[in-house]
């Protein structure tokens, strides 16, 4: 009866060169949930999480979780009876003390610039560029090679309460806003407004972003359209999850670390060629212009319409 831990709260993201911070990516913890289906391949029996508080709605109820946890409410002898442990976090907890004999895959809780994978101890940056080499730059590639597999399309897993079984009632969701984070994602909202009088003049029905302190009506909300329009973000990853077509703005972050699922459009801003800095990973800019400003809306309703065209 083996127990496996994956301990991803958010506070960092796993690909960026960030350290732990205080705002939570919950795109990132949700692109970290396919874990959850290669475990249950590998015949662990007790499968627990330990993230942060804002994270546990969204991992609640996943089919294959035993249990979702924080630091705060870790059962005593948990770590004690724990077989495998994946630290998906730069900086782990203090509370959190791994016993001798705990197989250990993920960030070294002494040094982060090393990972614990299935062949040993590496560098990183050695890791990193191994993988992009053998070309499997996603994050599910990271995740799954860290424990000496291969990804292939396992999916993103969205508890089902979190969201209401309804027909596409529109055909583009607008999700216009991005999080704290990344300010430098941010698409002004007057081209937002002008892409979406451009789709309705095209009688293409859109609605406006919903649930931004509800992440169940959040989730109901993407699930009503069959496009979302949006930046990469959380609403970008729940949407993969529940199979809708995507088209996603692209600039200070990399498309090449986002595994598709035959769903995902990317755009990239129409930056000038002076503009060497993308992606950037940066939540401040030090260009005259934001390359979130350099936007054919035209050329994405044209994208737009014919993507709708062949659902």
């Amino acid at each position: 009866m083996a127990t496996a831990v994956i301990y991803k709260t958010g506070y960092s993201e796993t690909l960026a060169e960030e350290k732990s911070g205080n705002i939570v990516s919950l795109g990132d913890v949700v692109r970290t949930t396919p874990l959850v289906s290669l475990l249950k391949r590998k015949n662990f029996s007790s499968i627990y999480w330990i993230t942060s508080k804002e994270c546990v709605s969204l991992l609640q109820g996943i089919e294959g979780l035993t249990q979702v946890l924080t630091t705060s409410n870790l059962p005593h002898h948990l770590l004690e009876k724990t077989d495998l442990f994946i630290n998906l976090e730069k900086d782990l907890e203090e509370s959190i003390s791994l016993e001798e004999g705990t197989k250990l895959y993920g960030f070294s809780p002494l040094d982060d610039s090393k990972v614990h994978t299935s062949e040993g101890i590496d560098s990183l940056l050695n890791f990193k560029m191994k993988l992009k080499l053998q070309n499997k730059p996603t994050l599910q590639d990271f995740i799954f090679t860290l424990l000496g597999e291969d990804f292939s399309g396992e999916k993103y897993l969205i508890p089902e309460s979190l969201f209401h079984e309804t027909e596409d009632t529109f055909v583009v969701g607008l999700n216009w806003k991005v999080g704290k984070k990344w300010p430098t994602k941010q698409v002004s909202l007057k081209v937002w407004e002008s892409i979406d009088l451009k789709l309705r003049d095209s009688n293409i029905s859109t609605t406006w972003q919903e649930g931004f302190s509800d992440i169940g009506q959040y989730c109901s909300w993407i699930n009503s359209s069959q496009i979302l329009i949006t930046n990469d973000s959380l609403g970008m990853h729940l949407a993969l999850g529940l199979g809708k077509k995507v088209f996603c703005f692209f600039g200070p972050t990399s498309i090449d670390e986002i595994y598709d699922y035959k769903l995902l459009v990317p755009y990239r801003f129409k930056v000038p060629i002076n503009y060497e800095c993308l992606p950037c990973y940066s939540s401040l800019c030090h260009m005259p212009q934001q390359c979130s400003s350099y936007i054919d809306e035209d050329e994405v309703v044209r994208k737009i319409t014919q993507i709708s065209k062949n659902l």
